[in-house]
């Protein structure tokens, strides 16, 4: 009984291995063979509800390609369609602009928002709102160290930086959904995926519990598999899709204590 136990446990142990290497092979296949689709083209900033009186929300998202709209034909379609739905329920005029670049990590984006924030010196901008999409590109990075406990202190500094720049501002770290991405979903590679990743998105978690930042919840996948919603390339949204996220995050900013009316 013992011998076939350990003779069970251990073939086991070898098929778990082989699934994770194929998973593995599935992973470094689509890396090498991936090519990611042109950046659209339009402005990354602008305003919504300017029928509506009062004093504007400022909103600022900073991120990686969801942020650059990769995946649809213009630029910036969940910006557009967060603002819009942001300024329809809190009846309020909102303005927002947009600090991104394509295959950013964290450490990246802090970057880029300190350059961008030189190059306004002297301007009164400031936000109400900061949405940061962020996750993905640090795990891409996980052999060069960067663990998610890394990834979590990175996190951790950008979030100070944003709200050194705007101390009553509140900070919004999105979940991601890109385990749904069609082009992710062979097995076992589906599997390794989401468990790979999730060990990232649980840094956001850990954030939001200590006060760093709020990290809304997910009811359900924000897209799901409904290929309507994502890109040919099978792993960024649709312009339909980024709109579909752009919606659930006006909801959910708009349902948070912002600036007074």
């Amino acid at each position: 009984m013992a011998q076939a136990l350990r003779r069970g446990l251990r073939y086991a142990c070898y098929g778990g291995a082989g699934i994770a290497f194929a998973g593995c092979a599935q992973g470094a296949h689509l890396r090498l063979q991936y090519v990611c689709p042109t950046e659209p083209t339009g402005q990354q900033h602008g305003h919504a509800g300017q029928g509506f009186r009062g004093k504007p929300l400022k909103l600022l998202f900073v991120g990686d390609s969801i942020c650059i709209g990769v995946g649809a034909k213009v630029a910036a379609p969940l910006q557009a369609a967060c603002a819009e739905q942001l300024s329809k329920l809190r009846r309020r005029p909102v303005v927002w602009q947009t600090v991104a670049a394509n295959g950013a990590d964290v450490r990246e984006l802090q970057a880029l928002f300190l350059s961008q924030r030189i190059k306004r010196s002297g301007e009164a901008e400031g936000f109400d709102f900061a949405v940061v999409f962020c996750g993905v590109n640090d795990g891409k990075k996980l052999l060069q160290g960067r663990w998610p406990s890394v990834f979590r202190d990175d996190l951790a500094k950008l979030c100070r930086v944003l709200q050194k720049e705007a101390p009553n501002s509140l900070i919004t770290v999105p979940p991601l959904d890109h385990v749904h991405a069609p082009l992710l979903q062979t097995w076992p590679l589906r599997h390794l995926v989401n468990i790979f990743f999730s060990q990232f998105e649980a840094q956001k978690s850990v954030l939001a519990e200590s006060g760093s930042l709020r990290c809304p919840r997910l009811e359900g996948p924000i897209l799901g598999s409904d290929d309507r919603l994502w890109s040919d390339d099978g792993i960024h949204p649709s312009g339909e899709g980024y709109r579909h996220m752009g919606e659930w995050l006006g909801s959910n900013l708009a349902s948070c204590v912002g600036p007074e009316e």
